[in-house]
Parts: C-alpha cells; structure tokens; sequence
C-alpha cells in the first residue's frame, strides 16, 4: 500500500538571474533579470475548468483512472527531499489530441508517493528551434524553455523535462511538437477607418491627398486587422505565456474532460517578407480553445486573447506497448546494427555526467538489455596523477555507503639465512583494501587496482546471446570510450564510424574506404558460447582501424586482431 500526499495550498517561485523573451515586429523586448519565474499550473487548469472544479470534482478520478505514460529516475525536490535523485512515474489521463498528465515522485523517507503536478499535455506541430536558456522550477521535474527561432524568440512549457532533462541543453537546436492553450479568447477586431478630415489628416502625415467620390465626399481610409499577427509577453515572470492575435484556420472539434474545444492554427510570429511562400521562420502552432469563448467562430476568423505555450521533444509515436511502430531506417551507408549505434553514440556523447546519479538514462536505446530489479547501472573514475577514464558498474538504486577502499600499503617479508642466523627480510609491498559491496555506490576516483576488484557490470544484466543482444553488450562494454577522459586517459578515447557517411569528416584521406561496407559492424555468432563483433574506428594516434572481439556468452570480451586501415598520429604528448 502506498499514500499520495498532495501539496496543493504550496506555490513555488524561482528566483535570481532569468532571462526574458526578445520579442521583435509587434513583441516587447524585456530585459528583467531578477525576476521571479511562477511555478503553478491555476491559470492553465482555469483554461479547462474552474480550479475549485478541476480540484473537486475531476483530480480524483484522473489519477484513478489515468494510465502510467513513462517511468523514469531523476533529482526531485519536495516536501521532504531535497535534490534528491528517486523513481518519477507520469499518469496520462485521456486517449486523443488533449490529455492530462500527472507526475508522482516517490519519497524513500516517508514511503509515500507525492503528488508534484498536474498538466494539459496537447498534441502539437513539429517545430525547429535552438534552446536559448532552461529554467528549471524549484521542484526539477518542470521547465520553462526559452528558445529562438531565427531571429525571433519565444518561450514554452515542457511537459517532458521530468524525462528528458539530459536532452534539454542550451545552445542545441532540436525538433520539439509545440501548441497552445487559450485561458481567453474572444474575436478580434477586423479593422477601422479614419473618415472626414481624420482620413485628410493622416493622408497629409504620409504625403498623399484625398480622393473623393462622386458626392464630393472624402473617401475613408480602411485598414484591415484581419491577418495582423503579433505575440506579446507582458510579464517575464511567465514568459511562456503571452496575449496574440491571428487569424485562426483549420478549425475541428475536440474536447477533454467532457468540455468542447476547438483547434485551430495559428500564427505565433510571421516573417515580414512580401514573398509569402518563403515561411521557413514562421511559427504556426495548434490551438486549443473553449468553444464557449468564442461558439461561432468561422475559418480565418481573426482571434485575439491570452495563451500559454507548452511542448516537448518532437520523438516518434509509440503504440500501447511502447515500441516504436516504424522501425529505424537504414541508408546504404549503413546498417541494422548501425542504427542504433548510432542512436547510443548520441545519447552517451550528450550525456552531463555531473547532473545524474546513475546513467541509466544512456541505455534508453539498448532494449534488448535487462537490469536486475532493484539495481542501476552508473560510472566511476579509475585512474592515478598522470590521468583518468570512466568505467562501469552496477549497484543497487538505494545505495547509501559510499565506497572507501582504504588502501594500505602492506609490507612482504622473506626469510633469509644468514652469518647470525634466521632473518625476516622486506622484499616489497603489496596493496590492501577493503572489497566492494553491491549496497555500496562509487563517488571518488579509484586506482587501477582497486578498479580491477569491482565486479562486472554485466553481472546484474540479462541479455540474449542473438546478434542485437550481443551488439548492445558491446555498445555498453565500450561505452567508457565515448565518456570523458582526463590527460592521459585521453589516448583510449574512441570515435566509432558505423556509417561510412562519417568518413569524409575524418582529418586525413580516407576516400578509398568511402564504399567499403566491410568497414560496417558486424556480429558472427560461432556457437552456443561465443561470438565475434567486427567495427572500426578512429583514434588520433593510431589512426582508422579495424578490430574483431571476441564475446563470451557470459558476457566478456576479449580484444582480437587489430588492423590499421589508415595511419595517423596527431603528434599530442600530454
């Protein structure tokens, strides 16, 4: 049995240093830096509902009849944690273009699982943009994402940052599936017309004259507001948030939680170019709306209000199962096994070693690899004063020892016969320390010794001894030579090619090699027990190189052949 404990009456704020939104054309550029980020979710739940509704009526039956959407590990900070790293379950509630989702966090401390929010969660249009700042909420399992579009920036809510924090990097221009929500709507003004000496007036302050029709009357001056598009965000506090105007096209119905909506697209910002076709740096979003703020609104209509913009990483869709329903494809430069090399390499080279407890989110690709229940895999450096590298190992998720090896020096003796007899005699050393234990997690820098002692990650893993299985072992085994290495650690480092379209980037003429499928990775399974896995790769003093390993059903690897395809060496010493 477990308890959810809800901190409803408790609104978090952010403050310090926060940038705000340039806003270009009919936008305000701010430049508050000492704002206070809000943290809630009243005004978008109001969107759909009264709050006092939402809350009474409709949360309880959400959470009991929503569905688990993902599970992941990550820093939580709530009630009683501080910072602390701990299993997030998300509950999606609703099958269509409109969901809910609701993210539990579970407390080790209390034994209880924590109600952390609850969010629309839309369906939206895949839009390019390049991350500008992250600003993390107070509980870090929610962000505001200020991103740029060209020239154009604009900010929004991540309903996936609990999941996907390590892909949230600034400076990354990535694909997200952005819309919006409508806390108010009405219809837009369509225009206004200056009559009589006010049409004179402004006509004189542009340098033209009148006309006049056939009564001798002035003719008016009309403009139209119809296709106006603009975007304002007036308070930084919320810079996902903001009042626009457009014209809304695409019109259908949709509903959540029993209320009708309607979705429409519309313009968050507009390019000023008089060739229209070229709207590459537009921004054309969803948005859903009440179909009671505005019930008989047509195609084109022109709308105005107040809306708050949210997305996520722009990622295939799953089916129920959560498999991908179109497999990976694969160029001719590539293959199979290619495909989700490359996929790891990604991840892993992305990956901020600094912000996780464990780097259980790099396996995300390696589906083929089980873990043990009630264990993770993660990293520690071994090394000594001339340099270090990362390695691999498992412990269990609710490790609290920190591991001390205490090495010691301990002296060998021999016994020597001499003039005066038996004499105990120092012939060395050797070192002593204490041995790991799987309750016990890794946070300094071991020696190469020590190191040697810690048991194999593969020993908590269950993974079929089929070809993906074994080359999803062999991404894992040499994925310490994809991770951050210091000084000397840094000739072990490794760039695999397992697309030949990566051998036109390598620093010295490769192109003999440019249609050489062989170059590709591959997997020969010899027997029941054994397995050889062919790939290349490049290093900077070696060069471009080919090399087999062996691979043993339990999971060991054994280097094999090693042949230098192209040599090179970049002259480094460190």
């Amino acid at each position: 049995m477990y308890h959810l404990y809800f901190p409803i009456s408790k609104c978090y704020k952010q403050s310090g240093p926060k940038r705000v939104l340039h806003k270009e054309s009919l936008t305000i550029k701010a430049h508050n830096t000492m704002a206070e980020l809000y943290q809630n979710h009243g005004d978008h739940i109001d969107a759909i509902m009264p709050t006092s509704e939402f809350m009474q009526n409709h949360l309880r039956p959400i959470i009991s009849e929503s569905k688990i959407w993902k599970k992941v590990r990550t820093e939580v900070t709530a009630e009683d944690m501080e910072n602390q790293r701990t299993d997030v379950a998300s509950l999606k509630f609703g099958e269509g273009e409109m969901s809910m989702l609701t993210l539990l966090a579970y407390s080790s401390k209390s034994q209880t699982k924590f109600f952390m929010s609850i969010y629309p969660m839309l369906e939206g249009n895949v839009i390019r943009a390049k991350i500008e700042e992250v600003l993390e909420w107070d509980n870090q399992v929610e962000a505001t994402i200020i991103c740029s579009i060209s020239d154009f920036e604009f900010a929004f809510f991540a309903t996936d940052y609990y999941a996907n924090k390590r892909s949230y990097n600034v400076g990354d221009t990535l694909s997200f599936e952005l819309s919006a929500l409508a806390c108010k709507l009405e219809e837009a003004q369509r225009g206004f017309s200056f009559e009589g000496q006010q049409a004179i007036d402004w006509l004189a302050k542009i340098g033209q004259q009148p006309t006049y029709n056939e009564n001798g009357e002035v003719e008016p001056v009309r403009f139209s507001l119809e296709r106006l598009v603009t975007y304002l965000n007036h308070d930084s506090k919320c810079p996902d948030e903001g009042e626009f105007q457009s014209p809304v096209t695409n019109l259908k119905s949709t509903s959540l939680l029993n209320i009708d909506f309607y979705k429409g697209d519309i313009f968050l910002h507009r390019k000023e170019d008089e060739d229209e076709s070229n709207s590459n740096d537009d921004l054309v979003l969803p948005l859903y709306f009440r179909k009671d703020f505005f019930p008989d609104v047509k195609e084109s209509d022109p709308v105005r209000g107040w809306i708050w913009v949210i997305g996520q990483l722009a990622i295939r869709k799953e089916d129920a199962s959560g498999e991908n329903v179109a497999p990976p494809k694969k160029s001719a430069t590539s293959n199979e096994l290619s495909v989700v090399g490359e996929k790891f390499i990604e991840i892993v080279e992305k990956f901020d070693f600094s912000r996780f407890d464990d780097i259980m989110p790099i396996l995300e690709p390696l589906d083929k690899i089980k873990i043990d229940d009630g264990y993770v895999v993660d990293v520690f450096k071994e090394g000594d004063r001339y340099g270090s590298r990362m390695q691999l190992y498992a412990c269990k998720r609710d490790a609290q020892i920190k591991y001390d090896p205490q090495t010691k020096e301990i002296p060998l003796f021999t016994t020597k016969q001499t003039l005066f007899g038996k004499k105990e005699v120092q012939t060395g050393t050797k070192k002593e320390f204490l041995p790991y234990s799987d309750d016990m997690y890794i946070a300094s820098m071991l020696e190469y010794e020590v190191a040697k002692a810690i048991p194999s990650v593969f020993t908590h893993l269950s993974i079929p001894f089929d070809q993906m299985g074994i080359w999803q072992a062999f991404l894992l085994h040499i994925s310490p030579s994809m991770m951050p290495r210091d000084w000397h650690g840094g000739y072990g480092s490794r760039d695999y090619i397992f697309d030949l379209n990566i051998l036109p980037n390598i620093k010295i003429d490769c192109s003999e090699f440019y249609n050489d499928e062989s170059l590709l990775p591959r997997v020969d399974i010899l027997d029941e027990r054994n397995a050889v896995v062919t790939c290349t790769f490049w290093n900077s003093w070696r060069g471009l190189c080919k090399q087999s390993v062996r691979v043993n059903k339990d999971m060991s690897f054994e280097d094999g052949d090693l042949e230098i395809l192209v040599e090179y060496d970049c002259g480094i010493r460190f």
